[in-house]
């Protein structure tokens, strides 16, 4: 899974988009999903966990989830009432996430470290105790691709942007 954001960290310019790829026993992508999330996501960790939450809540039964943003898996671990507590800020994420996992031991969520370059593997750990592979890798880059490509559907126009960057570099 994963989650992007760009032309931020201006409210009015930044825009949000998810995705997920899927990848069977041969380690062939054989799915991919993206999006843009709710008006109600306001950031890249929001983003993040609405990921998540869509490819819990169109998997199989008994996948395991690369998640390449360490906190949302820590989320996940920390259970139901860690993702309903008032202390949480994103509670209404985490708490749709942990009815779409209510199903899936927490363990099955693992993070694993983000942009890592082609041949890279073989020496980073994931959260799990095993080794990144190359598929590991090549299923983020695809989650990656994806959900910048779902921002693109939603994004300011260039010149826009433009104009309000030197609006504000004007004003400042």
């Amino acid at each position: 899974t994963d989650g992007s954001r760009l032309d931020g960290p201006t409210a009015l310019l930044a825009r949000n988009g998810w995705a997920f790829a899927a990848v069977n026993e041969d380690d062939e992508t054989f799915a991919i999903a993206y999006g843009v999330p709710p008006d109600w996501i306001e950031d890249i960790p929001g983003t993040e966990a609405w990921a998540l939450l869509q490819a819990a809540s169109l998997a199989l039964p008994g996948p395991t989830f690369l998640v390449d943003c360490q906190p949302r898996v820590d989320a996940v671990h920390k259970g139901a009432a860690f993702a309903k507590s008032d202390k949480n800020p994103l509670a209404r994420v985490h708490t749709l996430l942990a009815e779409a996992l209510s199903d899936v031991p927490p363990e099955a969520t693992v993070w694993i470290p983000s942009h890592m370059k082609a041949g890279s593997c073989g020496k980073v750990v994931r959260s799990d105790g095993f080794l990144m592979t190359e598929v590991d890798v090549e299923a983020n880059d695809v989650a990656d691709k994806y959900a910048k490509r779902a921002v693109l559907a939603h994004r300011v126009p260039f010149r826009i942007r433009e104009e309000i960057k030197a609006h504000d570099a004007l004003t400042a």
